[in-house]
């Protein structure tokens, strides 16, 4: 795409990310809304962190519920993931989530990547290691 390697992206975000070279914090609720292209099709919001760089760029991890129809009047609600970048205005988003209408591998291979680099800005920030460690203390 352009010569944009997203899962390049995520593979260092998430090295950098496990090496605390890069720090992740929930998104502001004010600001939720605006960290997702608002032509984007989601019911809710879910987890949602952001992490700044040296230039004041902003990159947003996080997963919303989309509304998917099986039949006229029969859905589910499917949880995806989506990737933002923008800066801390929040003007300019650009929003990356998987692409339906490729049968592309990257966009498997992306989905996978940024559920992954999710889950371990979650398990970071709710300090789950010591939890567990002392969990029964």
């Amino acid at each position: 795409m352009i010569g944009i390697d997203l899962v390049d992206f995520l593979e260092k975000a998430e090295k950098a990310t496990l090496n605390g070279e890069m720090h992740w914090e929930p998104a502001p609720t004010g600001a939720r809304k605006r960290l997702i292209q608002p032509e984007i099709n989601y019911e809710r919001l879910n987890n949602i962190y952001i992490s700044t760089n040296s230039n004041g760029k902003l990159v947003a991890v996080g997963s919303y519920d989309e509304k998917k129809y099986y039949d006229v009047d029969e859905y589910n609600f499917e949880n995806e993931y989506f990737l933002s970048f923008t800066n801390k205005g929040y003007q300019d988003v650009l929003t990356f989530i998987r692409d339906e209408s490729t049968d592309d591998n990257l966009s498997v291979d992306f989905q996978i990547k940024l559920g992954k680099l999710l889950r371990i800005v979650q398990i970071q920030s709710t300090n789950l290691k010591e939890n567990i460690d002392t969990w029964f203390n």
